[in-house]
């Protein structure tokens, strides 16, 4: 079966963080309250990849995109080239371009 990646949510965190709360006053200038720290706590997304089996749906769509797209055959000398590679590869003596 196909699988296939998506970035989502995979979790949460919880992280503190400070807020300062400015004094307050009535109308006549007398303190209400005075400035004081807060510590409030957040939730944060945590992201990543998560991999699944494609559904039968993503299957057909995903056959049908191939089938539309243009098939090109190899050429002759795409095939020899080929070849070539594919020998060096497996005798080990894939020759590096010299640069002139």
């Amino acid at each position: 079966m196909n699988r296939i990646g998506e970035y989502k949510q995979t979790g949460t965190r919880t992280e503190e963080y400070t807020v300062t709360i400015q004094a307050e006053y009535d109308e006549e200038g007398n303190l209400i309250s005075e400035e004081h720290e807060e510590i409030r706590t957040r939730e944060i997304p945590v992201m990543g990849m998560v991999y699944r089996d494609m559904t039968n749906d993503e299957l057909n769509e995903l056959e049908k995109e191939k089938a539309e797209l243009p098939q090109e055959e190899a050429t002759q000398q795409d095939r020899i080239e080929a070849q070539v590679m594919y020998t060096a590869l497996m005798t080990d003596t894939l020759l590096e371009e010299s640069e002139e």
